[in-house]
């Protein structure tokens, strides 16, 4: 982490081209804390999200997309966006439901006719949204999204649409009103789309260095899988879940590579498939803790989530068999099948972090 002498250094050398505005004391980007910065003052623009706002002056692009796309050329693709739709309703005799059927990467907040209806972040929460009828009026409908993007590809992703409770979908794909309205390549700073940062906010390539020396980057990567296995070994079973899940949305689920699965022959990255082994060992050697004894036996300590009743790994090929494990919780203990479609090698019940050893015999 960059010190504190470093940080005032670093905001002091970019004060004279830019106004830069805090918006937490550290790039802390977990839901919890990227929810308050929606909250933020700088983001109140009530004005943006009401139907009777001019938006003629913003500019217009096509949703859904990649932002490194629909951008290209035109913006910076790392920051703050707000997009505005206006749409059509003449039936409101239920709630509607607005849903974006792939993901919002990084996150968003969404509004109808000046309201909040749900925020989405990491592509972890909400990509479905219930709009109460109260907040709908005959006729003109706005719909106002305030994204953020810190990092690498970004966007809102998969069809976009409005339904109400008897099944009736109006598409919201298409033409959308935009608001570029600042920079940011981590969730502690923006630069504001004002006069005084245009200048700035033109040359990208000088946007994004000034960042650079001032946050620390994380990697998630190779490394990140091999350190969750051994979090999990270790009995951190909570912090290795979250974790987990995080990269599990983040990369297992993401429009780009690197990916947890084999990336060969797309772009010739046949060298990152190696995590698609490490993505499986994590559950393997770190959630159930299996470690070889023989040629047909082996120990494991499986260290289920808290919030995991009961977990199976299915068509298991090691051992010279193949087999299923399945683990419920049940008490303070977990039942314990190990089997195949032949037999049953054992059914027991141990204390939570026991170890157990099985043998798979002809």
């Amino acid at each position: 982490m960059a010190s504190q002498a470093s940080i005032k250094e670093w905001k002091a050398s970019v004060k004279s081209i830019a106004e830069i505005h805090n918006l937490q004391e550290s790039d802390d980007r977990s839901p919890e804390a990227i929810t308050k910065i929606f909250d933020d003052p700088i983001f109140n623009q009530d004005q943006f999200t009401k139907p009777n706002y001019n938006d003629s002056s913003w500019k217009e692009i096509n949703l859904p997309g990649l932002y490194e796309d629909i951008f290209k050329d035109k913006e910076p693709t790392d920051g703050v966006y707000w997009f505005r739709k206006n749409v059509k309703i003449d039936e409101i005799n239920s709630d509607y439901t607005l849903k974006i059927e792939g993901s919002i990467d990084d996150s968003a907040r969404i509004y109808v006719n000046g309201k909040p209806i749900g925020t989405s972040i990491w592509n972890i929460t909400a990509t479905e949204f219930i709009i109460p009828k109260s907040y709908l009026q005959n006729g003109k409908n706005t719909i106002a999204i305030l994204a953020i993007d810190r990092l690498g590809p970004g966007g809102i992703l998969g069809d976009m649409y409005v339904e109400n409770a008897a099944g009736n979908k109006m598409m919201l794909n298409g033409t959308w009103k935009y608001l570029f309205y600042g920079f940011t390549k981590n969730y502690q700073y923006l630069i504001k789309a004002t006069p005084k940062n245009k200048q700035l906010l033109s040359n990208q390539e000088k946007l994004k260095s000034i960042f650079q020396d001032e946050t620390v980057t994380t990697f998630w990567d190779r490394a990140t899988l091999y350190a969750l296995r051994g979090v999990f070994a270790a009995g951190e079973t909570k912090k290795a879940t979250e974790f987990f899940q995080f990269y599990s949305k983040r990369k297992l689920l993401r429009e780009h590579v690197p990916y947890p699965l084999e990336a060969y022959p797309e772009g010739n990255l046949r060298h990152l498939s190696a995590e698609s082994a490490l993505y499986c060992k994590v559950v393997t050697e770190g959630i159930l803790g299996i470690r070889p004894t023989g040629f047909k036996s082996f120990s494991f300590s499986p260290k289920l989530p808290e919030k995991w009743n009961e977990m199976a790994l299915r068509n298991i090929k090691a051992f010279d068999a193949t087999f299923d494990i399945e683990i419920k919780r049940e008490g303070t203990e977990l039942v314990i099948k190990v089997f195949s479609s032949k037999q049953v090698f054992l059914i027991t019940k141990i204390a939570v972090g026991d170890t157990l050893n099985v043998q798979l015999k002809d």
